[in-house]
C-alpha cells in the first residue's frame, strides 16, 4: 500500500529528515500602517519614566522623552496616546509647545533643528484591556501589574509612536511601591530607592518595535536566574514569577537553554545575545513573545508539556523582534515562523527517541488545518489567503497554514538552500522591518529560482490543491495517475497549485513457493 495520501492532499512534500546544514482570535485588520519614510520622522530613542500606583485602583503618571531624526523637509511629528489618559504637556527642545490632539493621535509641528527632542508629560488610568493587545493589566488578586501591546495597545499606557516599522532604542525608570520586583526589555542597570519608593531602570540597546514593549511588576515576584553558554557568550535566562510558582518554573523550563542553543544553530546566534532572555509571569491566559523577556502564562507551568509554547515565543525573538514586520498585514512573517520552529525543536529534541517527530509534529499540523478550519468558530479559512489576513491571529491560516508553507518551500528547495536562505533573511534584515516580497527576495537570490509562482499560490491565494488519484501494476511496471481538482466546494476562487509531489511505495515481498 501507498502511504503518501496525506501528503498528497495538501502538496505537501514528505520531508526529509532534520539535516540542517551548518552555520485564534480574529481580529479585523485595521488600515495599513504608514511606513517610515511615509511618516517623515524617525524615532531614535524613548527615556520613559512610569510611576505606577495600585493603591486605590491602576493609576499612573507618565513622562517620557522621546527623539526623533527628521526625514526630508519633514515639519510635522506625532505620538500615540489614548484619550483617557490626560495629556499634562508637551516640551520640545525645552520650550513648552503646541500641540493639536485628534482621538489617539498627538501632533505637533517643528520647523527647524535635528533632532527634535520631545518630552510629553501625562497621567490617568489607562483603559482598561479585556483581551490580546489590551496594553496595561492589573490583577487585583495575584497582585500583577503587566502589559501587552500587539498590534496597538502601547498608546493604551506609554505615549509613543505605536504601529511596528518604526523602532527605537529604550530607556525604562519604572518607579512603583518598595518592595515591588520589577521586569522589563533589556537589562538592569540600576535601581534607587526615592521617597520610600523604587525605581528600577531597564535599557533596551537593541532597536525595538513598539508592540513589544514590556513590563511586569509584583510585590509577589521572584527572580529566577539561570545561564547558558551560546558560543563564546554566557547568555542570563532571567525569570520573574510568583514566589508560590518558583518550583513548578523550574521544571517547566528545563529545556530551554538547549532552546537557544539549538535555535542559535539553526537561526544564527541570539539576537540580542548582549543582554538576556526570560519570561515573566502574567494572568493573561496566553503568551507574548516580548523583546528579550516572553510574557508567560502563569498557572501552568509544572511538566515540559508546553515546550512548544516556550519554543514558539523564543523563535520570536528571530523572526519578529529581530525581524520584525513593517506592518500587520504580514503577520504570517511572524506567527507562521514562530510555529514552524515549534516543528522545528520538537523533531531536536525528541530525535533520539522517535527520529519521526518532526514529521509528526507536521503531520498533526496539516490534521488540523484540513479537519478543522474549513468551520473555524463559524468561519471558512479555507476560502482566505494568508496575505492579507482576514484575522490577525488566526489559528488556521496565520499560524497553521503559514508554518506548512514554510515546510513546503523547504521540500521545493531542499534543506541546504533553505536553511541558507533563513540565515541570509535574518542577517539582511537584522534589526530592521520586512514584507513578505522581501523574504521571497533572499529565498529567490539563494536558490537562484523564481518562486513567484510558490507565494502566489499558497501565500497570497485562497485554498490548496486537492488531488484524485489511481493506480495499476503489471509485472514491473507501476502506473499511478494524478488529478487535481479545484472545486468551490473545497476552497472558493482557489488557482491551480503547481506544486511538485513526492510518492511513497510500499512493497510486499513474497516469499518463494
Amino acid at each position: 500500500m501507498m502511504g503518501w495520501m496525506v501528503w498528497l492532499m495538501l502538496g505537501i512534500p514528505s520531508p526529509s529528515r532534520l539535516g540542517i546544514p551548518e552555520p485564534v482570535i480574529p481580529w479585523k485588520l485595521p488600515a495599513p500602517v504608514r511606513t517610515q519614510a511615509a511618516h517623515g520622522f524617525d524615532v531614535l530613542s524613548y527615556d520613559m519614566t512610569l510611576q505606577v500606583d495600585v493603591s486605590g485602583g491602576l493609576q499612573i503618571v507618565g513622562h517620557n522623552v522621546i527623539t526623533y531624526a527628521r526625514q526630508g523637509i519633514n515639519t510635522e511629528f506625532y505620538f500615540m496616546l489614548n484619550p483617557s489618559l490626560t495629556l499634562d504637556s508637551v516640551v520640545v527642545n525645552g520650550v513648552n509647545w503646541t500641540y493639536t490632539r485628534h482621538i489617539d493621535t498627538v501632533r505637533f509641528v517643528v520647523t527647524t533643528g535635528d533632532p527634535v527632542v520631545a518630552e510629553v508629560y501625562y497621567h490617568g488610568t489607562p483603559p482598561s484591556g479585556s483581551w490580546f493587545g489590551g496594553g496595561m493589566y492589573y490583577d487585583s488578586v495575584q497582585q500583577v501589574v503587566f502589559t501587552d501591546d500587539e498590534p496597538y495597545g502601547l498608546r493604551r499606557w506609554f505615549a509613543g509612536y505605536d504601529a511596528p516599522d518604526d523602532k527605537a532604542t529604550l530607556t525604562f525608570h519604572i518607579n512603583v511601591p518598595a518592595g515591588w520586583v520589577v521586569g522589563a526589555n533589556g537589562v538592569l542597570v540600576g535601581k534607587d530607592t526615592v521617597g520610600g519608593r523604587w525605581i528600577y531602570h531597564w535599557q533596551e540597546q537593541y532597536p525595538i518595535a513598539s508592540y513589544l514593549i514590556h513590563f511586569a511588576a509584583s510585590p509577589n515576584f521572584v527572580l529566577i536566574r539561570d545561564t547558558v553558554q551560546i558560543d563564546t557568550f554566557l547568555l542570563p535566562i532571567e525569570q520573574y514569577f510568583l514566589r508560590s510558582e518558583s518550583t513548578r518554573v523550574a521544571g517547566e523550563f528545563v529545556h530551554l537553554p538547549d532552546m537557544l542553543q539549538y535555535f542559535s544553530h539553526v537561526y544564527g546566534l541570539y539576537p540580542f545575545i548582549q543582554e538576556k532572555y526570560g519570561h515573566t509571569g502574567v494572568t493573561s491566559g496566553w503568551a507574548m513573545e516580548n523583546q528579550t523577556l516572553t510574557a508567560y502564562f502563569m498557572n501552568l507551568a509544572g511538566s515540559t508539556g508546553y515546550d512548544w509554547v516556550i519554543a514558539h515565543e523564543l523563535a520570536h525573538q528571530w523572526w519578529g523582534d529581530w525581524v520584525t514586520l513593517d506592518n500587520f498585514t504580514h503577520i504570517w512573517l511572524n506567527e507562521g515562523f514562530a510555529t514552524y520552529s515549534e516543528a522545528l525543536y520538537i523533531g531536536h529534541r525528541d530525535s533520539a527517541s522517535n527520529p519521526a517527530a518532526y514529521d509528526g509534529y507536521i503531520q498533526n499540523e496539516m490534521n488540523f488545518y484540513l479537519g478543522s478550519c474549513r468551520d473555524y468558530y463559524g468561519m471558512n479559512y479555507w476560502n482566505y489567503p494568508i496575505v492579507p489576513p482576514v484575522s490577525l491571529f488566526s489559528s488556521c491560516n496565520t499560524y497553521t497554514k503559514g508554518g506548512l508553507v514554510l515546510h513546503m518551500l523547504r521540500g521545493v528547495l531542499g534543506d541546504s538552500l533553505f536553511f541558507t536562505g533563513l540565515r541570509q533573511y535574518g542577517q539582511q534584515f537584522a534589526y530592521a522591518n520586512v514584507v513578505t516580497q522581501d523574504f521571497q527576495n533572499v529565498m529567490e537570490g539563494v536558490s537562484g529560482q523564481n518562486l513567484s509562482w510558490f507565494f502566489q499560490e499558497w501565500v497570497y491565494s485562497p485554498g490548496f490543491p486537492y488531488y484524485l488519484y489511481s493506480w495499476t501494476s503489471r509485472g514491473e511496471t507501476l502506473q499511478v495517475v494524478i488529478r487535481q481538482v479545484q472545486q468551490d466546494s473545497v476552497a472558493a476562487q482557489a488557482p491551480y497549485f503547481e506544486m511538485p509531489i513526492r510518492l511513497h511505495l510500499t512493497r510486499a515481498v513474497l516469499p518463494d513457493t
